[in-house]
């Protein structure tokens, strides 16, 4: 789930275009190998984008975030990927919509759905 989400958030453009960041000390994502620096850790949790994995379990867990952090998405979170955007009313609602639109489409590219 990890591999296969974080491609498809990392080919999204314009203002959802951002940076996937496997939890600390995660050994899953080749591309980070020990996950998230202390720094972002640290830029992310001061932007309430981080959340806590259970038991400690950082494997195939991590957060992607926009380049203005007010669009992420936790990836293996509790379910497979929550959308999170922070923005109100009928504009944050479109851009929630867009957003997960956006990564639907990139998934399907792959020959994947996102249920």
């Amino acid at each position: 789930v990890e591999r296969v989400l974080s491609k498809a958030l990392l080919e999204l453009t314009g203002d959802l275009e951002g940076e996937y960041y496997p939890m600390p000390s995660s050994p899953s994502y080749p591309a980070r190998p020990g996950g998230m620096t202390a720094d972002e850790e640290n830029i992310l949790a001061t932007a309430d984008l981080l959340f806590k994995p259970p038991l400690d379990d950082a494997a195939y867990r991590g957060v992607f975030a926009n380049r203005t952090l007010d669009v992420a998405a936790w990836v293996n979170e509790e379910g497979h990927v929550r959308f999170l955007v922070f923005q109100v009313g009928d504009e944050g609602e479109a851009r929630l919509e867009r957003f997960q639109n956006a990564v639907a489409a990139a998934l399907k590219q792959d020959g994947y759905a996102l249920a």
